[in-house]
């Protein structure tokens, strides 16, 4: 199976999410838009919890440990890194693709709680306190072009 180019982030655009230089912006554009937030410490307790119990298998679940804007995910970094929130009515030229392809939404993971019995634990400060011990360690690579994949 082949899988599309993906967009991974830049260097720069993840440095500045880690560096802690006073020096450094962020520009940040349609904030209002919700995400939900997953956890990696979440999605691996979600797993262990549909093994370990006879409930739930065989169904697709919403899983998010919550749902923020762009806005207070950029406010998180910013308090974290010390990196300072540029805000942008609009991007440079035209913002007719940022328009058409932004979309928001956030997920209820009631079902998965109440099948389960589960309780996301993740918090923006979880999130950003791994990405600063394990970004040093990752493998950074251009995904210019379709990787096969098996």
């Amino acid at each position: 199976m082949e899988h599309p180019p993906v967009k991974s982030p830049s260097r720069r655009q993840l440095l500045a999410l880690t560096s802690r230089a006073p020096d450094r912006r962020q520009d940040l554009r349609a904030i209002s838009f919700y995400r939900p937030i997953l956890w990696i410490g979440d999605l691996v307790r979600a797993i262990r919890q549909i093994l370990e119990t006879a409930r739930g298998h065989g169904v697709a679940y919403n899983l998010a440990s919550y749902n923020s804007t762009a806005e207070e995910c950029a406010n998180d970094v910013a308090t974290w890194t010390g990196v300072e929130i540029e805000r942008r009515s609009s991007p440079p030229g035209d913002s007719s693709k940022l328009r058409s392809t932004a979309y928001d939404f956030a997920i209820s993971t009631d079902a998965f709680r109440k099948i389960l019995d589960f309780e996301f634990e993740g918090t923006p400060s979880d999130i950003l306190k791994e990405l600063d011990l394990y970004y040093p360690q990752a493998h950074l690579a251009t995904r210019d072009r379709p990787i096969p994949y098996g």
